[in-house]
């Protein structure tokens, strides 16, 4: 007497390529949602504030996406042929079925959370706008205006000069003005102080270079003022 022959499993549910790509893409969102992946970058390219860009190290290469609202808070610029540390999740992007990380924050290998220096932008590009760089230096104006010395009395030598020249201006608009101008002022100070130490010619600042400008004050009279 024969066995009875065992029926064959019925086939699975085939998916459609939407379901298959949408529940993968689900599965790594839930396990992959906070990774951290060293690489060096090979590519990148800028699209509508987007930073699409890909990481590769010997024998692999990753796809990586950053949006325009992290990316701006990056300290350093992105280009081909740095090592950085991406922090994101994985995701699958559907309508090409490519695997990527969505990056949410990254750092170059060896720096930390040190910043590091942006070169200057090419003939016809943007220069990135740097939120850190404009944060450290509005800190930098408070600390003078709330301590008394030099450039606290620069500040408000500059305001009262913004109020009669300008009376339209709203008291908060006259303030930052006053406040940027005393920063850049020290930073101004901060250059020249430095081209001195190393013996490096110093030029004229470009406030002074002006036929209607009053010459500014000089770097070691702000400090014995």
């Amino acid at each position: 007497m024969f066995p009875r022959p065992v029926p064959a499993a019925a086939p699975p549910r085939p998916y459609t390529v939407s379901e298959l790509l949408a529940e993968v893409s689900g599965v790594l969102r839930a396990t992959w949602r906070d990774v951290s992946v060293v690489g060096e970058i090979a590519r990148y390219d800028l699209r509508n504030g987007h930073g699409y860009f890909t990481i590769k190290d010997k024998t692999a290469c990753l796809s990586a996406i950053m949006f325009a609202s992290d990316l701006r808070h990056v300290p350093f610029r992105i280009q081909a042929g740095l090592e950085i540390v991406v922090r994101g999740c994985l995701d699958l992007y559907a309508p090409q079925g490519r695997f990527q990380i969505r990056a949410l924050a990254v750092e170059p290998v060896g720096q930390g959370a040190r910043r590091v220096a942006q070169p200057r932008p090419t003939r016809g590009e943007n220069a990135p706008y740097d939120r850190e760089a404009k944060k450290l230096c509005y800190l930098i104006g408070i600390s003078f205006v709330r301590q008394g010395d030099a450039y606290r009395r620069y500040y408000h030598d500059q305001r009262a000069r913004l109020e009669g020249a300008k009376p339209d201006w709203i008291p908060r608009r006259r303030h930052l003005t006053a406040l940027r101008m005393t920063e850049k002022l020290f930073l101004a100070h901060l250059w020249l102080v430095w081209r001195e130490e190393l013996g490096l010619p110093v030029t004229a600042p470009y406030a002074d270079q002006r036929d209607d400008a009053a010459p500014t004050p000089r770097p070691w009279a702000m400090v014995t003022a």
